[in-house]
């Protein structure tokens, strides 16, 4: 209403200011075609024929997300945000390797003589998450097979990590 138009200005200023109203992919041409990122609240689905990178696409969102919204203030303070990456095609290991690739610039995960020198690798590009640094985002890794699940599974896999002290900003599912 015009005659309550300054205090509606002000509560939708504070709203689309504030540091969690998007999300930034770190992706230039995405982030302009978005006007600035990912809105609170929205869906947003990516199409495309099988072999046409959708999946690594998705991979490569989880990372941006992960590492461009560092700083994120969540809606209850006490909690920490998570991003959930829920695959219904390729299993947990194939992702982590996809997100291996991604952050090292193209190395692969199984040129790594050991399973420290990889984790040293993802600690080198500070991919972990640290419960006492309040920039820290966690990421949850999820595979269930095509058509095994229902929307109750998403709303119970974010009731459960609300209950383990987190508040999920983000999922992205990988569908065939």
């Amino acid at each position: 209403r015009l005659t309550d138009m300054e205090n509606s200005v002000r509560d939708i200023h504070r709203y689309v200011t504030a540091p969690s109203f998007k999300l930034i992919s770190g992706m230039q041409g995405l982030n302009a075609m978005l006007g600035g990122g990912f809105e609170k609240g929205n869906v947003y689905s990516f199409f495309g024929l099988p072999g046409e990178g959708k999946t690594v696409t998705l991979e490569n969102l989880l990372y941006q997300l992960w590492k461009y919204n560092r700083g994120y203030q969540c809606k209850d303070k006490t909690k920490k945000p998570c991003i959930v990456l829920l695959t219904m095609e390729n299993f947990v290991r194939q992702t982590v390797c996809a997100l291996y690739h991604i952050m090292t610039g193209g190395k692969n995960l199984r040129d790594c003589k050991t399973a420290d020198e990889a984790i040293e690798e993802f600690k080198s590009h500070a991919f972990e998450f640290n419960i006492d640094d309040e920039n820290s985002i966690e990421i949850v890794i999820k595979y269930k097979p095509v058509n095994s699940i229902t929307t109750d599974y998403l709303y119970k896999l974010v009731e459960d990590l609300e209950d383990d002290g987190y508040e999920v900003i983000c999922v992205i599912q990988d569908h065939v």
